[in-house]
């Protein structure tokens, strides 16, 4: 099977797993807030590594790194990787608890957790951008839609995690970034 069959795949089982997660958490009476892009995320952050996983992607380790020592720049109406800003059509904030990530994360396409992420409490904040459709990627990287920086979690004041394309990565705030 080729890597974008498999890519698109693990996109398919993993939008699967949202809607039906969506559905049950909307029914279980713990409904998401969508508002701007929250200020805790403000400001300019640093992509300082790749973060090893079991996860399939369809990025080769030089796609992967290309990513590594560029920045992601929030404000409340938009964001903005390698250039290229996109606005922000909501936000949506939810508590991610470990158990329920690495269900979501398993799979045909590998696998991910928090350990593997170097988290380790058993709960952190996930930030989800919607936008419209964005082009940010040379056509070297074009079996990926998604945006470096669209869903975060937030590991601490000044470190976040994210994935793009099945590879995760930690940005860490930096110091003009601050607010």
């Amino acid at each position: 099977m080729s890597c974008l069959a498999q890519a698109t795949t693990a996109r398919v089982d993993e939008l699967q797993q949202q809607i039906a997660q969506n559905g049950s958490q909307t029914n279980a009476g713990s409904p998401k807030t969508s508002s701007p892009i929250p200020r805790q995320l403000w400001g300019k952050w640093t992509i300082g590594k790749v973060l090893p996983t079991q996860n399939v992607s369809c990025w080769d380790q030089k796609q992967a790194n290309a990513l590594v020592g560029t920045t992601l720049k929030y404000r409340a109406d938009s964001f903005a990787w390698n250039g290229k800003t996109i606005s922000n059509s909501g936000s949506t904030t939810s508590t991610v608890q470990r158990k329920d990530f690495a269900a979501d994360n398993s799979g045909s396409a590998g696998s991910v957790d928090f350990h593997q992420l170097g988290i380790n409490s058993t709960t952190v904040q996930q930030i989800e951008i919607q936008h419209p459709d964005a082009s940010v990627y040379d056509k070297s990287a074009e079996c990926c839609a998604a945006v470096p920086g669209e869903t975060v979690m937030l590991t601490g004041q000044n470190s976040l995690v994210f994935g793009v394309c099945g590879v995760y990565y930690r940005a860490s705030r930096t110091a003009q970034g601050k607010s």
